[in-house]
């Protein structure tokens, strides 16, 4: 790891670059999931539309958060990191800072998905009565 990137364990690992590439994913995964949403609540009974929905807008808030700490979840497994060009990757080398990088990634996920299945169910209750 250079002394002189940006990287700090469990915080931030991912630059300007890769933030951009993570916001047409977000924008993406925001589209899908209204469009899904406007099927879901025509349709709240059709359950294979509720996961697809449910998927959808927890990715949404996934990529979401990562733009918003700069921190990516596949890079904090992989325990790489990125400050220059897209996929010009570079090993985090600590094993202690790329466990707090898996924690953080973990805290992401189930959070994302917690959260996209409370908003499912709410829709579902919403409009399947």
């Amino acid at each position: 790891m250079n002394n002189n990137s940006p990287y700090i364990p469990g915080l931030c690992n991912i630059g300007q670059v890769e933030i951009k590439v993570r916001l047409v994913m977000c924008l993406t995964t925001a589209i899908l999931s209204i469009g899904l949403l406007s099927f879901f609540i025509a349709f709240p009974q059709h359950w294979i539309v509720a996961v697809l929905f449910f998927l959808s807008l927890s990715n949404f808030i996934l990529t979401l958060l990562q733009v918003k700490y700069r921190f990516c979840v596949k890079y904090a497994f992989d325990g790489v990191f990125n400050f220059s060009e897209f996929g010009n990757k570079q090993e985090v080398g600590n094993p202690q800072f790329h466990k707090i990088d898996k924690q953080r990634a973990r805290k992401f996920i189930i959070g994302s998905y917690l959260v996209g299945l409370i908003v499912t169910i709410a829709v579902y209750w919403l409009f399947a009565s």
